[in-house]
């Protein structure tokens, strides 16, 4: 009869593997417990919840890095209109300067 994993579509199979595999590095406490299969499940929700966090840290530095690159260029932009902004002032008119040779 066919192990009840191998039943699970492909997709989901790879990740379940990684999450089996990830809780076994933890098989020392949960085996001490008195269900053991439920510790193995509350260790596999810990390394999700850990997973989760890491994405959010990730995600919380991105926001952050892309907000300060906006806010600077807002004020690289800023500085620009504000120097368009400016009334330019008249050109001053060059006089030719002749020198009248007699």
């Amino acid at each position: 009869m066919a192990h009840w994993r191998e039943k699970v579509h492909q997709k989901l199979r790879t990740h379940l593997e990684t999450q089996i595999a990830e809780t076994r590095h933890a098989s020392d406490a949960y085996l001490f417990a008195d269900d053991p299969a439920i510790a193995q499940l509350w260790v596999a929700v810990a390394n999700l919840t850990r997973q989760c966090f890491e994405l959010n840290v990730k995600i919380n530095n991105i926001d952050t890095a892309l907000r300060d690159s906006l806010m600077q260029q807002q004020v690289i932009l800023s500085g620009a209109k504000a120097k368009q902004s400016r009334p330019l002032k008249p050109a001053k008119k060059k006089r030719n300067k002749r020198k009248i040779i007699i």
